[in-house]
């Protein structure tokens, strides 16, 4: 519902009524309320994304660590609020315990997702760093990681003024998500893209790029 084509309205819908359907366990009420903050935080509505991440986080306190892994979705909700600092500070625990266990997907996508926090915060050369880790760890079909780290590295590598390279991963991370219905991540993909495209001076296609970033996110209603 939160990752997948449904538009975000009706995926709010939804999740409202699996809330209902599992409130008498405390792990999957947390389940649902991440990805339900998520879906309000793509609408606009940060305050009440707000008051279902904390919601979730009282749950999981509450069960000594069970969630542990699941604020990969909080960090979506961070990046989307414009609070890439809140982000990075919960990935970073992210990092530090899953990289004490055998968790190679997970911390692949924790390091994309810290590399992202990092670039927006303008720390270039540590979010390529932490992209390329992520490329290391991340498995040949987890598209939506390989998307992620791609998508990072790529506008690092211009910023540092290696267009062409950054070209190719912007290319590589677009063509990973094209085939997938993560349409919120097709548009991220689109607007790595277009920061690439913007930097070699190809305003032309690098509109285009934000144009179709737009029609993906407009199609998710976020």
């Amino acid at each position: 519902a939160a990752l997948g084509p449904v538009p975000a309205e009706a995926a709010i819908r939804r999740l409202e009524g699996f809330r209902t359907l599992v409130a008498e366990s405390p792990i999957a009420t947390a389940s649902v309320l991440n990805p339900l903050a998520y879906l309000h935080a793509m609408s606009g509505d940060f305050a009440r994304a707000e008051t279902l991440l904390a919601e979730a986080g009282a749950i999981l306190d509450e069960l000594a660590g069970l969630g542990a892994g699941i604020s990969h979705l909080e960090a979506f909700v961070r990046l989307l609020a414009c609070q890439p600092e809140r982000a990075e500070a919960l990935l970073r625990e992210d990092v530090e315990l899953l990289s004490a266990m055998v968790e190679g997907s997970a911390l692949a996508t924790t390091k994309a997702l810290l590399a992202r926090a990092v670039l927006a915060q303008g720390r270039p050369d540590e979010a390529a760093e932490l992209a390329a880790e992520a490329g290391r760890l991340t498995a040949p079909q987890d598209v939506l990681t390989q998307g992620l780290w791609r998508g990072v590295r790529a506008r690092a590598l211009a910023h540092a003024g290696r267009h062409g390279e950054g070209l190719a991963l912007a290319h590589e991370a677009v063509a990973a998500l094209e085939t997938t219905d993560l349409l919120s991540h097709r548009g991220d993909a689109m607007l790595d893209l277009a920061a690439v495209l913007s930097a070699r001076g190809q305003r032309e296609e690098s509109e285009q790029a934000v144009r179709s970033a737009v029609a993906l996110y407009e199609r998710k209603g976020n």
